[in-house]
């Protein structure tokens, strides 16, 4: 009997010991949530905003235009350490055709691009060695299966003698860093450059390729502290 006595007395008082150190670990947060606040990183936004690049590739007998749009579509971003990911969609649309004629042969093609609302997550982040805001595309390159569809004609001497369908891939052109100092609410620019690559379908060697893209991203500005 004294043992059951004994054992319900030392349970009682380790239960009201266990109480006691959770209220004062609670306590113990609370005061020190209030002395060390969380920061609020300029990367968290909550980001909004928009991009595009525009594709032009021009060839002997070869044209090919392109238009990709990015645009973060709100919500609030995931955490991977420094870099927050904001959900985020990519389009592309465009058209392009090619002519090419050797001896009595002559090569016709017509295509257009287009793909709509692919997930296309945009990653925003502080760069710790001077404090800038840098946002970019937070994943591999994309691609839209069939995204370039038309037909390919061949004549002779004028005269067609078949015809088919095509259909490739589209692909996701990169987008340029975005960047501004941390204090910035609004990072907005543009860039236009020439690019020695193959880019459009059937683009024949010695093409000009040239890309001007421009964005605008906004936040709201972080609360004082």
């Amino acid at each position: 009997m004294k043992n059951t006595v004994l054992y319900r007395q030392t349970s009682q008082t380790l239960k009201n010991l266990f109480r006691s150190c959770f209220v004062l670990s609670g306590s113990l947060f609370g005061f020190l949530a209030s002395v060390f606040p969380q920061t609020h990183s300029p990367a968290d936004g909550p980001w909004s905003g928009s991009a595009q690049c525009q594709i032009h590739v021009q060839g002997p007998g070869y044209s090919d235009q392109q238009t990709h749009s990015w645009t973060i579509t709100g919500g609030s971003p995931i955490p991977q350490g420094a870099i927050r990911l904001f959900v985020g969609s990519w389009s592309v649309a465009g058209n392009g055709g090619l002519e090419r004629s050797q001896g009595n042969q002559t090569l016709k093609a017509q295509w257009t691009t287009a793909g709509q609302n692919a997930a296309a997550p945009i990653s925003v982040f502080v760069r710790a060695s001077d404090g800038r805001v840098l946002i970019k595309l937070g994943h591999a390159q994309l691609r839209y299966k069939d995204g370039v569809s038309g037909t390919q004609q061949v004549y002779v001497n004028g005269q067609l003698t078949s015809s088919k369908a095509m259909a490739l891939e589209a692909f996701e052109w990169q987008l340029p860093v975005a960047e501004d100092a941390s204090t910035a609410t609004t990072i907005h620019g543009s860039t236009q450059q020439e690019i020695k690559a193959s880019v459009g379908p059937m683009q024949p060697a010695g093409s000009r390729v040239t890309a001007s893209c421009s964005w605008q991203f906004t936040r709201p500005p972080i609360p004082p502290k």
